[in-house]
């Protein structure tokens, strides 16, 4: 298997103040003020993600990014258990931490160095690592998974001629439709469509669901090629309804308009 070297790290975020207020009572902020004052922490986490934030039958949350939080109010309370937990999708968890709504934003979240630069937030501290990999045949001799860049074949398996029932296959190579389709994008295109699969897949991981759930390979492709500026440029595009601009538009616009 071949290790792909971009990682993705779930960050704990924290708003301006708690972060420092760890150096020492001088630096403490008014994040960490309203704290100590209110005697709880309110932590914004997934509203449910196995082994990270889930919550019982009882209300009562468990998993890694829990803990994180439970950390923080036992070292500034004293007390482990006095947390609020405030459930955040991806669209709302950047929103609820600069508003105040939260003091501490502790979820699957990469760290990134635009998201710690431009949202005027601190992201505090890596708390989990997760990578992706690709297994190839040996016979390949691929050792970096950039040796993979530009790649649009797929093998496929027939019978071979004449082969005894139960009798070995023969593998035949055809280039795929989806590669043909990208191929046919020009440079601005595929860039964009670069960063709508990285985008797809963070959103997936978020959620637990697999990434065609959220837009199919052809869709971002439809994207990527008309380089929406509006929501209205998205109507039209095959496999985005008005439930799915609703959630992801915004988002898809925001994509497409990063700079390259």
């Amino acid at each position: 298997m071949i290790k792909f070297a971009k990682k993705h790290g779930l960050a704990t975020l924290a708003a301006a103040g708690l972060t420092l207020a760890a150096m020492g009572p001088a630096h403490a902020g008014k994040t960490l003020e309203a704290i100590k004052s209110r005697g709880q922490v309110i932590c914004g986490v997934n509203v449910g993600l196995a082994g990270f934030s889930s919550a019982d039958s009882n209300g009562a949350w468990t998993g890694l990014d829990v803990d994180v939080c439970k950390a923080v109010a036992a070292a500034v309370l004293g007390d482990a258990n006095k947390v609020k937990w405030v459930p955040l999708n991806a669209q709302q968890r950047f929103t609820a931490l600069q508003s105040g709504e939260v003091d501490v934003l502790s979820r699957n979240t990469t760290f990134s160095l635009t998201r710690d630069a431009s949202l005027g937030l601190h992201m505090t501290a890596v708390t989990y690592y997760d990578g992706q990999g690709f297994m190839v045949p040996v016979k390949g001799k691929v050792k970096s998974a950039k040796q993979l860049k530009g790649e649009i074949n797929v093998v496929l398996r027939e019978q071979a001629a004449g082969a005894k029932a139960g009798g070995r296959s023969k593998r035949v190579t055809k280039t795929s439709v989806k590669g043909l389709a990208e191929a046919a994008l020009n440079a601005g295109a595929l860039e964009r469509l670069a960063h709508l699969k990285a985008w797809r897949a963070e959103v997936a991981r978020e959620h637990n669901l697999p990434a065609f759930v959220i837009f199919h390979d052809a869709t971002l492709r439809a994207i990527a090629e008309r380089a929406p500026e509006s929501l209205a440029d998205l109507d039209g595009i095959s496999g985005i309804g008005a439930k799915k601009r609703e959630a992801y538009g915004a988002e898809v616009l925001r994509v497409c308009a990063a700079p390259n």
